[in-house]
């Protein structure tokens, strides 16, 4: 004979244990956070697009002298020894393109100390040629760019 739906009394978790869970649980978020944080966006973005996951929701766009910075490229690079005081000698200056299509030279380590940060939220991605491009929004203003993940942190 088969026995009827005996009635089971909902075991009790010993509240040491239930602490515990709720401790690792917290680690294990502030650890995620941390990840994701400092996660390459590039590589995230090829990783979503392979598993068709949704994006991360935030980026941070950088902005130099109030505008979007939209891409930017290391034009000099010359790294030399003064042969008098014998200390190395770095010239190193980028090429950034803002939003408005200026192109501005800047030495790389006054860009460096001097850009800021905002965040956007992604609304979407463009794949081509195997180059990621994301679509976001600014979200201060509500701006709209698209913009290759290389040059959003």
């Amino acid at each position: 004979m088969i026995e009827e739906n005996k009635e089971e009394k909902p075991k009790e978790i010993p509240n040491e244990v239930l602490e515990s869970f709720k401790k690792e649980l917290d680690v294990l978020k502030k650890n995620n956070e941390l990840l994701m944080q400092v996660a390459d966006k590039k590589s995230l973005a090829r990783y979503y697009s392979r598993h068709k996951e949704e994006l991360p929701p935030v980026v941070k766009l950088n902005l130099w002298e109030g505008q979007v910075v939209m891409a930017w490229k290391l034009i000099e690079d010359i790294v030399e020894e003064d042969t008098i005081s014998r200390k190395w000698r770095e010239t190193q200056i980028m090429e950034l393109l803002l939003e408005d299509k200026t192109i501005v030279k800047v030495p790389y380590a006054t860009f460096t100390r001097r850009f800021t940060q905002i965040p956007a939220k992604v609304i979407g991605n463009i794949e081509e040629d195997g180059q990621v491009a994301l679509k976001v929004v600014r979200e201060d203003n509500g701006q709209k760019y698209t913009i290759n993940v290389a040059f959003v942190n």
